[in-house]
């Protein structure tokens, strides 16, 4: 009786840390990174100096210490219902002017786990 009673409660536990989609289950937008917007993108040209871009940009997420000439912005938004966005930029910048620009934009859908439909 007593493996019993411990089986139950590890198989309890287990089943707390997976990701069950209940009906109904309201879920928020989780929102991480720097917002880029397209008139935010739209506003860069190259030729801009540093203090330009970081009043249309923001702080950069990531100002690499070994790669000075280089700004990364990235922003990810996880919607409720498991849509994934992200946004990636990359500002390159020559002699403290900005020279390039580059941008991606993935959107994707993760598995909703164990309980995902297979087929049909």
């Amino acid at each position: 009786m007593q493996r019993w009673m411990i089986f139950i409660c590890i198989m309890v536990c287990v089943s707390a840390c997976t990701n069950f989609n209940f009906p109904g289950v309201y879920r928020i937008n989780i929102k991480q990174g720097n917002i880029i917007e397209a008139d935010m993108i739209d506003q860069l040209k190259t030729g801009m100096s540093r203090d330009q871009v970081r009043y249309v940009m923001g702080s950069p997420m990531i100002a690499d210490t070994f790669h000075q000439e280089r700004w990364d912005y990235i922003y990810r938004l996880k919607r409720g219902n498991g849509d994934v966005l992200e946004k990636h930029v990359t500002l390159i910048f020559s002699e403290d002017l900005l020279a390039e620009i580059r941008q991606e934009t993935q959107k994707s859908r993760p598995s909703n786990g164990p309980l995902e439909k297979k087929g049909g």
